[in-house]
């Protein structure tokens, strides 16, 4: 998670993977394992069994239409980050963080060729925390019954804060007996953040033995953890 921080962008919209693996194509740095399926992994959540936002896919012919009761009943739901997903995926996939009413998301989404496009609704609502956890697949220093090394930070605000290194996130580590052992160079683990860091390990499996892969969840209201995102323990994700 370290490694990928410290790479500004000028609009926080398009501040993505999408972006970086575009601009290192343009230095001749090939990123694209880095890729991720923006459609797949919600319906991955849910083989997981995992708690997750509420997911809506937006045809083009809905806003096209003179009536979009569609869009105007979903926004009465929540709250929504909107991803659009190039069909094309060699090209930036634009974002924004929370859209609040379907002027807000007819605004957003009238600024591009949506048939270039899937647009992508997921719910939200006040993000208080975003934390992201790593479990390696390989054996934890040979031992056959532990998994591997697993990693969890969390910080206070919305994903950039934590994705971007916008601020300094809190750090655990689990080591071969298992043990939440926080980091003096991270930010102060509090009660909240080690509750909810502990919390989200529960949900894939627990500090004894947590499922591998690749996790990015958000926090809402202090309590509510809802999972945005899993990459299998072979991607590179996985492995940062």
């Amino acid at each position: 998670m370290r490694a990928l921080r410290g790479i500004k962008e000028t609009t926080i919209m398009v501040q993505n993977i999408s972006r970086w693996i575009v601009e290192g194509k343009k230095s001749g740095i090939d990123l694209s394992s880095l890729g991720q399926d923006k459609m797949g992994m919600h319906q991955t959540l849910a083989e997981l069994g995992l708690p997750r936002p509420q997911v809506h896919i937006i045809k083009k012919e809905i806003l096209d239409s003179k009536t979009s009761k569609t869009i105007d009943s979903i926004f009465e739901e929540s709250d929504f980050f909107c991803r659009l997903i190039p069909k094309d995926k060699s090209k930036i996939r634009p974002y924004r963080l929370r859209l609040k009413s379907k002027k807000d998301f007819i605004n957003f989404v009238s600024k591009y060729e949506l048939d270039n496009y899937i647009i992508q609704l997921v719910e939200r609502d006040d993000v208080t925390h975003t934390g992201a956890i790593i479990v390696q697949k390989e054996i934890y220093e040979k031992k056959s019954d532990i998994t591997g090394r697993c990693i969890a930070e969390l910080v206070k605000g919305d994903g950039p804060n934590l994705f971007h290194g916008y601020k300094t996130p809190v750090h655990a580590e689990l080591d071969f007996t298992r043990a939440i052992k926080y980091s003096r160079e991270g930010a102060f683990a509090d009660d909240l953040s080690r509750q909810l860091i502990y919390q989200a390990l529960k949900h894939i499996g627990g500090p004894k033995n947590p499922f591998p892969g690749y996790y990015e969840f958000s926090v809402w209201n202090k309590e509510k953890i809802v999972f945005r995102n899993y990459q299998p323990p072979e991607s590179p994700w996985a492995k940062i």
